[in-house]
C-alpha cells in the first residue's frame, strides 16, 4: 500500500506528513492487500486570510475500483483525521459490496452426461 502525500499552495511540515500517514495506515491497514495506493492532497483555498480553508482529499486505488472522499476545516490536522476515517468506512463498503457482488455470482455452468434409454413395448419381445 502505497501513500502519497503532499500540499497544494501550502508546504506540509513532518508532523502533519507524519500524522496523515498515521491516520491513512490506521483507517485502512487492514485493506492494505486490497489496496494500490492512496493519494491525500491538503490545500489552502484562502491563504493567509484563515477561516475553513484547508481542504484534504483522498483517493483510494483498488483493482478496479476507486473512492474519493474530501473535507475542510480551519485545522489541517482535524480534516485530514476526519477524512481518513471516513476514508476506512468507505473503503470498507466498498470492499464489502465486492464480496457480496462475488458471493452471489452464478455458478458455472456444468456439462452433463445424460445416458439414453430405449423402451421397448410389450407385444414385441424381440426387435430387430
Amino acid at each position: 500500500m502505497q501513500i502519497h502525500i503532499r500540499g497544494e499552495g501550502m508546504e506540509l511540515d513532518d508532523s502533519l506528513r507524519s500524522h496523515a500517514e498515521r491516520r491513512l495506515t490506521f483507517a485502512l491497514g487492514r485493506f492494505a492487500e486490497r489496496i494500490r495506493w492512496i493519494r491525500l492532497i491538503v490545500s489552502d483555498q484562502n491563504g493567509p486570510k484563515g477561516g475553513v480553508d484547508k481542504l484534504c482529499k483522498v483517493e483510494v486505488r483498488g483493482a478496479g475500483w476507486s473512492v474519493h472522499v474530501e473535507d475542510a476545516d480551519s485545522v489541517a490536522e482535524t480534516v485530514v483525521t476526519r477524512v481518513a476515517e471516513r476514508t476506512g468506512r468507505s473503503v470498507a463498503r466498498r470492499v464489502s459490496r465486492l464480496r457480496e457482488h462475488r458471493s452471489q455470482a452464478p455458478a458455472p455452468v456444468r456439462s452433463v452426461k445424460r445416458e439414453s434409454t430405449v423402451v421397448l413395448s410389450e407385444g414385441d419381445p424381440n426387435p430387430s
